[in-house]
């Protein structure tokens, strides 16, 4: 639905995250070869962009062997550069808004630019699956995200089944924190969700549990992982890109950890964080600090045997991974806190010696 397209580049955006959306929107088509799923009894669609989310890789790779379905087509979204869609977008919106009387704006720009994609790749969809109806079932990686959203707006309106995947550790959060999404674009008619507590936590998001079906394929391997009995550093795992304020509290804490036990920490960053953010604190602290780095779980287990954490949903994998680490409560979310095997508060780190 166009509310659910828009919503996603609106919620939690900064002036600086809607200039980059709309040069985005201005010089780059989305792709999709749909020409690939004809014939196909279900077709599986993903986004090129994923491309370097090990994370998100593992999920796709690990729910395709499970179902196995027969006549199965696997078709990926990619962006094309366009030197002469700035000139027909921009144009449009300048009519726009002369058209209305009204003054230019980020927000509104967004929105406008918004419609035009959804009405054009929707249409496009549509079309596509109108002429295809032996597809009995469509499924997404993310129908939170704004195209595939689309994508599955289109297909429910042909009356095929849509379903989509779990890609993280979703739980009830303030409507203007993006991680909302997970659950208020959710418009297919399933969700394969993780296992039990997933299903109750979007239970409590308002959803039905009709429309939540188990599938386990986010199981960690732990004999994959090799963990050393006697790690080099103590990990930290920070919040993703909106809870930088946390961050910044989690990272001293950590470095007061590191000062009385004399080891080193190794900082985790959210795979859609950036490092240039912490460029200050790492070198405020790089006397701390072994590295800021993105990394997959396997090399981080292979560094650290002890964790702090806050509202990631990595709480759950280390469960799984029978890690050892303590869940720092500040602001902790309700369904991390109920899964967190050992909570420490602020003021017990603050009285450590």
């Amino acid at each position: 639905m166009l509310n659910s397209f828009c919503r996603y580049y609106l919620i939690g955006a900064s002036n600086k995250r809607l200039v980059f959306n709309i040069v985005v929107f201005l010089f780059f088509n989305k792709k999709c070869n749909l020409e690939v799923g004809k014939g196909a009894n279900a077709i599986f669609f993903s986004e090129s962009k994923y491309k370097d989310r090990s994370d998100y890789n593992d999920l796709i790779t690990s729910f395709l062997n499970l179902r196995k379905p027969q006549r199965l087509k696997k078709v990926l979204l990619t962006n094309s550069l366009s030197f002469t869609k700035p000139f027909i977008y921009i144009t449009s919106y300048l009519k726009y808004i002369f058209r209305r009387n009204t003054r230019i704006s980020l927000r509104s720009m967004t929105l406008f630019f918004c419609a035009l994609e959804y009405e054009k790749f929707y249409g496009k969809c549509y079309d596509f699956f109108d002429k295809n109806k032996g597809v009995a079932e469509v499924i997404t990686f993310c129908d939170a995200h704004p195209y595939l959203n689309a994508l599955a707006s289109s297909v429910k309106k042909n009356n095929i089944l849509t379903s989509t995947l779990q890609h993280g550790y979703y739980r009830r959060v303030n409507r203007d924190n993006p991680n909302s999404l997970a659950y208020r674009n959710f418009i297919s008619d399933l969700m394969y969700v993780w296992d039990t507590q997933s299903l109750n936590a979007l239970v409590n998001c308002n959803i039905s549990a009709r429309r939540l079906v188990l599938k386990n394929y986010n199981d960690c391997n732990q004999a994959a992982i090799t963990v050393p009995s006697e790690a080099s550093c103590y990990g930290l795992v920070l919040n993703g890109p909106n809870g930088f304020s946390a961050n910044k509290t989690l990272i001293n804490f950590a470095i007061k950890l590191a000062k009385i036990n004399k080891k080193k920490i190794l900082i985790r960053l959210h795979p859609n964080d950036s490092l240039i953010k912490y460029f200050f604190i790492l070198v405020l602290y790089k006397k701390y600090i072994e590295s800021m780095t993105h990394c997959d779980s396997d090399s981080y287990y292979k560094k650290v045997n002890f964790s702090l954490i806050n509202n990631s949903g990595l709480i759950r994998e280390f469960n799984i991974m029978n890690h050892d680490y303590a869940a720092v409560d500040l602001n902790l979310d309700r369904e991390f806190r109920l899964i967190s095997k050992n909570l420490i508060t602020i003021d017990s780190i603050k009285e450590m010696k």
